[in-house]
């Protein structure tokens, strides 16, 4: 499972945790199809492009109008202002250790540190990772692409 999906995983399980059952979960936990279809599982591939972080913490569908994006984001409450609150600062901190902005080398270090976690996890190995990579990967991502010459 990449990075960003097992991430996604990660928070998913975190929010769905403190919400209560959606109506639409029945005894033995099967689910309509039409709310099948209006939900991104975070165990497919593929689930991370569907969303997008801002240095805020926010999320939102990574192709606007996603109507399966914009129902898993409503649902899981992934928009949740505790939830964005511990996101921004998960990226905050990840860009600012001690309060200095990452240079261009430390950003790179640290996403390839990340990426290497999630590959030893991928394989089946034991790896810690970060809370929230899935937004710090592409908080790292977007701080790489500003030292970038136009």
């Amino acid at each position: 499972m990449p990075l960003a999906q097992y991430c996604l995983v990660s928070e998913t399980l975190r929010s769905i945790a403190s919400l209560p059952l959606p109506a639409t979960l029945t005894l033995g936990f099967a689910i309509h199809s039409q709310t099948l279809s209006l939900f991104v599982s975070p165990l497919r591939d593929g689930c991370s492009q569907r969303f997008v972080f801002n240095g805020r913490g926010e999320i939102k569908p990574a192709i606007a109008g996603d109507p399966a994006a914009e129902e898993t984001i409503r649902r899981l409450g992934l928009c949740d202002s505790a939830l964005t609150a511990l996101r921004q600062a998960a990226i905050r901190g990840a860009l600012n250790p001690r309060s200095q902005p990452l240079r261009l080398s430390q950003a790179q270090r640290l996403l390839s540190q990340m990426r290497s976690a999630a590959e030893t996890v991928d394989r089946g190995g034991s790896a810690r990772l970060a809370d929230f990579c899935f937004a710090i990967e592409q908080a790292l991502e977007n701080h790489i692409k500003k030292f970038e010459p136009f």
